[in-house]
């Protein structure tokens, strides 16, 4: 855990020029003292899974377990494609036997092997409509965002949703991803930087509290003379158009508070200029990247970087950050090594119980692919970690951290999902554990320790439901089911996970 000295301390209760002019707490701040440091959360998607055999610890014990299990901090440790997350492993707990058990059970079937995945996720409930290609919501994130914000704006955004991909630019600036807010109601994610960093902070730090007392006071007399439009127009109509405006009405209120809430901590946002020089050097563009114009290396770091300023400025206290694979330069394949066309075919060649290939230097390629992406998540998590907190601890400290993928590798299977929890969500949950669970017959819905030969197609894990439940409790939302109900592979909140 990193300690900040006194005069760091003092700069972040406002002990600074900046600082001294705003405000400790107002009636629309988030309520965050110097010894109420909000608890913020991150999920982190790294999309491609990871091999199996490459993640899961070598472990002593036998191979199925017949309850769910904790295994301690000193009884397993990180396989060569997570090392870098070792400084870290004392803040994690791993999994075994996690699977998304909805989607077996979902009626409706995906649009392609993808979508099985990518629609379960965080919703883990069935799929909306018809097509196959959307999820049945909220998923996990956005049902976190809207309990944080549930009885009004806390934070100027109630969540954030962005992705790091190679191909981001300025025509292709933000994707329909799968966080929903409603049952088939995708966020939009930004990928675009200069976008994010606009959405992020829209005004120049104001250090004149006068300045901003008058910004609010124009703001609310535009929004009252709004206002007055608006109810003399519903006064006229009645049924569903009523209904619509009323709605819109809302819609507008919930923004202006949002526009209401006094940041205390706005002035721990980065110096713009650490993030838009950087960036401005790029050449971005379908295709553009190469080894002297790396597109996705400087486009995760730096949205990584403005992941952790949204937390650390408590602009929101919900991310969502989606890690798209890396480009074959990253990680040194080139078309038609190993006969694969291109890196995707290569990873379902690696992949599976009975990989099409088993040469030691195309599996190390796929495993390079992944090394490299959990680097990724060990520079984020030093983000976090270098940012110090008003008690004298860090951002880290007051962030709980899920790190998924939308399958379990590349063969799209979505048994033995390789994520972690990170964080103890101030003292809620243990960590450092690398947790067990059993394995289910489908046909009976019992317990068993028999594969019956394939642990992939004759029998299930642990629903992921579980885990989500278990999240959403860590973070205040206290609920006994989340998504899909009924299924025997489900148990509840995972007590083994509980401090």
């Amino acid at each position: 855990m990193n300690r900040f000295d006194r005069r760091t301390i003092l700069k972040l209760l406002g002990a600074s020029s900046v600082g001294a002019a705003l405000p400790w707490l107002s009636s629309n701040s988030a309520k965050a003292g110097p010894n109420d440091v909000p608890l913020r959360m991150l999920f982190l998607e790294v999309s491609p899974g990871c091999r199996r055999t490459t993640f899961e610890p070598n472990i002593q014990g036998p191979k199925y377990v017949g309850q769910t299990t904790a295994l301690a901090n000193s009884e397993w440790d990180f396989r060569p494609v997570m090392a870098s997350l070792a400084q870290y492993r004392s803040r994690v707990t791993m999994f075994e036997n996690l699977d998304m058990v909805s989607n077996e059970v979902d009626p409706t079937s995906p649009a392609n092997a993808h979508f099985a995945g990518l629609t379960h996720m965080l919703t883990a409930a069935d799929r909306y409509g018809s097509t196959g290609d959307l999820g049945g919501g909220p998923s996990i994130d956005q049902a976190i965002s809207q309990f944080v914000n549930k009885d009004g704006p806390v934070t100027k955004l109630p969540s954030l949703e962005v992705m790091a991909d190679e191909n981001a630019g300025f025509y292709s600036r933000s994707s329909n991803h799968h966080s929903y807010s409603a049952p088939g109601q995708q966020v939009p994610y930004l990928m675009y930087i200069p976008d994010i960093w606009d959405r992020l902070f829209p005004d120049p730090l104001n250090s004149d509290a006068a300045a901003q007392a008058a910004q609010q006071a124009r703001r609310t007399s535009v929004y009252n003379h709004v206002k007055g439009d608006y109810d003399s127009l519903i006064a006229k109509l009645g049924g569903r158009d009523k209904d619509k405006v009323s709605a819109m009405l809302q819609y507008r209120k919930d923004l202006f508070d949002s526009l209401a809430v006094v940041n205390n901590r706005e002035a721990n946002r980065p110096d713009k200029a650490s993030i838009m020089d950087p960036w401005s050097q790029l050449t971005e563009g379908y295709q553009q990247g190469n080894p002297s114009n790396r597109l996705w290396h400087v486009h995760t770091e730096l949205i990584g970087r403005l992941a952790a300023a949204a937390l650390h400025t408590d602009t929101t206290r919900v991310v969502t950050m989606s890690i798209q694979e890396p480009p074959s330069y990253e990680f040194g394949f080139s078309d038609g090594d190993y006969g694969a066309s291109d890196w995707h075919d290569l990873i379902h060649k690696v992949s599976g119980d009975q990989p099409e290939l088993t040469d030691s230097a195309a599996r190390g390629t796929i495993d390079e692919l992944h090394r490299i992406m959990y680097e990724k998540v060990a520079f984020i998590l030093g983000q976090l970690a270098s940012l110090p907190e008003t008690d004298g601890k860090s951002l880290l400290d007051h962030t709980l951290v899920f790190v998924y993928s939308h399958i379990g590798e590349g063969s799209h299977d979505l048994s033995r999902l390789p994520w972690m929890v990170i964080g103890d969500a101030h003292g809620y949950l243990k960590t450092g554990q690398y947790i067990r669970c059993p394995i289910f017959d489908p046909s009976s819905g019992q317990i068993t320790t028999d594969d019956k030969g394939s642990r992939k197609w004759n029998v299930r894990g642990r629903a992921h439901n579980d885990l989500f439940i278990t999240l959403a409790n860590a973070m205040g939302l206290k609920i006994d089911t989340f998504g899909r109900q009924g299924m025997a592979e489900s148990l509840g909140i995972i007590q083994e996970m509980l401090a």
